[in-house]
């Protein structure tokens, strides 16, 4: 019998997507052997699981007036459905019926606390008393959230050894944190026509953060008509001319007709969790120049499979691109590299080898230890 998993996590398409959003997808259509998951989305279409609607009704008057702002990332799930298992990712959820004595991980990309200073730019002091506040409600309401309540939670699982970190430097014991890199699907080698110009390719929809004005200044500075630059993301405004522009493209089309005509990546980021579409990139062949931030240096290995900058360093990047787009042979070179370190590292199987080992741990293991006062 397949060990049965009641998935809780976003998974939505089009251009608000996330890469957890990505993510919780990739393991519908790729689950580990052995493992059935079912997406709660389903149980509600089917009328075989409710929401708690009083809870979202709390947290959104503690958001209107100003306790909870932002409104924290919540989902709430009640259902009779026995499973062996219950993953929950990126949401923070309440459950309720059977589901809620069943045996739970929790799967996060990064670190709440880090989001708020990367990500919002907010002040210690403000974090800490965000944080504090979440805590007290997670704790009292019995919500899941991988920062700030565990509960009864078997594992951990992060994307990277510096999430990793940041969550056991932050109290969560070191047994209970698990790093399984999130996968990518590696293509059969792509095949790229020769072309006249490299085309450097950019994907950021947090235009700024993901570092689109850093890349515009850079680019600047490098001779005129020596690539063609390609930019997914932000609103057009103010480009240098020649650069070809997309407000958004669907993950198929970023698929199947951008990383293949292209041979650069670039993703100078200001600040990132993982860099899903870093590792996407290597995957499809592509040589990478990337901001050293986050747990990037975990992906690109610099100088084999890319080139990392300081963030913020516009002559850094002008610099490490200007020897890509002039060194043919070191660009396929390196995006040859990257892929074999997709596949060696990073691919569906070796994810779902380390997930399935997890799971069959956690259901076969130890009775629940509740720690409902802390990690």
């Amino acid at each position: 019998m397949p060990l049965r998993c009641l998935l809780i996590g976003p998974a939505e398409e089009g251009e608000q997507a996330t890469g957890e959003d990505t993510y919780v997808r990739s393991l519908l259509q790729h689950p580990p052997a052995g493992v059935e998951y079912v997406h709660y989305s389903r149980l509600l279409a089917e009328g075989k699981g409710h929401r708690q609607r009083w809870v979202h009704a709390l947290f959104s008057r503690l958001a209107r007036y100003g306790y909870l702002r932002p409104a924290p990332w919540l989902e709430t799930f009640r259902t009779d459905e026995e499973f062996d298992l219950i993953h929950l990712h990126g949401f923070d959820v309440r459950l309720e019926g059977k589901v809620g004595h069943s045996p739970v991980v929790l799967g996060t990309s990064s670190h709440g606390p880090t989001h708020c200073d990367d990500y919002l730019g907010w002040p210690r002091h403000r974090i800490v008393r965000y944080h504090r506040r979440l805590r007290r409600l997670f704790r009292l309401l019995g919500i899941y959230d991988a920062c700030n309540n565990l509960r009864n939670c078997r594992r951990v699982l992060v994307w990277s050894e510096y999430a990793r970190g940041l969550h056991l430097r932050a109290g969560t014991r070191r047994e209970r944190v698990v790093v399984i890199p999130p996968g990518v699907e590696v293509p059969p080698r792509p095949f790229r026509q020769p072309g006249e110009k490299p085309v450097v390719l950019f994907v950021g929809r947090d235009f700024c953060r993901k570092g689109g004005d850093v890349l515009l200044e850079a680019w600047r500075k490098l001779p005129s008509g020596a690539a063609r630059l390609v930019l997914i993301g932000g609103n057009g405004e103010a480009l240098p001319e020649g650069v070809e522009h997309y407000p958004y493209v669907s993950a198929f089309a970023l698929k199947h007709y951008f990383y293949p005509r292209a041979q650069i990546f670039v993703f100078p980021t200001l600040a990132e969790g993982y860099g899903m579409v870093v590792l996407e990139a290597m995957a499809y062949g592509l040589s990478v120049a990337a901001s050293q931030v986050g747990a990037i240096p975990e992906i690109v290995a610099d100088g084999e499979s890319g080139f990392l900058v300081p963030p913020g360093d516009v002559e850094a990047l002008a610099g490490r691109l200007e020897e890509l787009i002039s060194d043919s042979r070191l660009c396929r070179e390196m995006g040859i590299a990257g892929r074999q370190r997709a596949l060696a590292l990073f691919s569906l199987e070796r994810r779902n080898a380390l997930l399935a080992e997890v799971y069959r741990g956690v259901v076969e293991g130890n009775p629940i230890v509740w720690c409902h006062r802390g990690a």
